[in-house]
């Protein structure tokens, strides 16, 4: 099946280091083994403690900047799914409506959004009907 993992980030510095792919080896404990087997390699040496994930992997995904208070440009396309994880805390309420719109738009018919668990739409948005805790569908 084909798939692109788009990330972003505000912070430059962030972005550059992500596309990296090398991150702590205890950050991964949470990862079946399995799946660390087969996308991920251990280092050695000075790298010994970390991990870098296989470039197979590293080229699907494409990093950049992205600053949610502004619009977002168009040409990105549409997407089935965006996590806009733990960024909504960080905004007053009229902020979020005016991002949670700008995703809206960025979203196929029926996306879906996940948001992190100590954020809630509930009375900021009718752009997105609950599904679970922190997942929401778009609105028809």
């Amino acid at each position: 099946a084909h798939w692109d993992l788009l990330c972003s980030d505000v912070n430059s510095q962030v972005i550059e280091h992500a596309k990296i792919g090398i991150y702590p080896s205890l950050r991964t404990q949470h990862i079946p083994e399995h799946y660390l087997r087969r996308f991920c390699r251990k280092g050695s040496g000075p790298q010994e403690g970390f991990v870098r994930v296989v470039a197979e992997l590293r080229e699907r995904v494409e990093f950049f900047t992205l600053n949610l208070n502004v619009p977002i440009a168009r040409d990105m396309g549409l997407f089935d799914v965006v996590f806009l994880r733990n960024i909504l805390i960080y905004f007053e309420n009229d902020i979020k409506e005016q991002v949670l719109n700008r995703i809206a738009k960025t979203l196929k018919p029926n996306g879906m959004l996940f948001i992190g668990h100590s954020e809630s739409l509930h009375g900021v948005s009718n752009k997105f009907l609950p599904v679970k805790p922190a997942i929401y569908r778009l609105a028809p």
